[in-house]
């Protein structure tokens, strides 16, 4: 798990040996946010899920999962689940999922690469909510 929180983060990220897809969406996101609102990257934090991370890992992480509603506590599958995130759509091989926290502009971006090895859970998820289809 990629864990990238800040424009110093973002760079040292950019400069490690990543896919190339990864890379071309990372550095599209940077741009749009850039163009958006001066100080937007500084508010946004990546992550990046690949073979191997569980949404376990992602709670240690950033404190929260997709599966799990933060304010009531309903779990994905539960009839009482509904999605709390703000945006989940699909960028080449990754969903990306866009969280919203507070009224400053911070977010997180998670960034799940659809791919044996990743979470199963967290990707049905995804393929049950994409784009709001569900």
């Amino acid at each position: 798990m990629l864990s990238i929180a800040g424009r110093e983060a973002i760079e040292a990220a950019l400069a490690r040996p990543l896919q190339a897809q990864l890379r071309s969406i990372l550095q599209t996101r940077v741009q749009h946010l850039e163009c958006r609102q001066p100080g937007l990257v500084e508010l946004t934090h990546f992550v990046v899920m690949q073979r191997g991370d569980t949404s376990a890992d992602l709670k240690r992480t950033i404190g929260l999962t997709p599966l799990v509603n933060p304010i009531d506590g309903a779990r994905f599958r539960s009839p009482a689940f509904h999605p709390w995130w703000d945006w989940l759509g699909r960028t080449g091989d990754y969903f990306e999922v866009i969280i919203s926290v507070g009224n400053a502009g911070f977010a997180f971006v998670l960034l799940i690469e659809d791919t044996l090895g990743v979470d199963p859970e967290l990707l049905c998820l995804c393929r049950t909510y994409l784009n709001g289809k569900a």
